[in-house]
């Protein structure tokens, strides 16, 4: 075929648009609602993604596990801590 080639395609970055960022903040304000109440135990990801008004799927695809989830929500706390939030003792 006549002019046609093979272009090089350079990995494409995966941004992402403010209403993903929203609902990733509203998950991450769930999960630390309830890993505050129930513990990294207690709190399962269907109860994060049901607070946070999502689909299981949708939480999934913003976190690939609970525990990547746990260190998003730690990191987030770690953010807003110095606003008046205090951790609960013994964590």
């Amino acid at each position: 075929m006549a002019g046609t080639a093979t272009a090089s395609r350079s990995p494409r970055t995966r941004v992402t648009r403010p209403s993903a960022d929203a609902t990733r903040e509203r998950i991450l304000a769930a999960a630390l609602d309830l890993f505050s109440e129930l513990s990294f135990d207690g709190a399962s990801t269907r109860d994060i993604a049901a607070r946070a008004g999502v689909t299981q799927p949708l939480l999934n695809y913003h976190f690939r596990s609970k525990d990547e989830l746990w260190r998003a929500a730690g990191r987030s706390y770690d953010c807003i801590e110095g606003k008046g939030i205090q951790p609960q003792p013994g964590y």
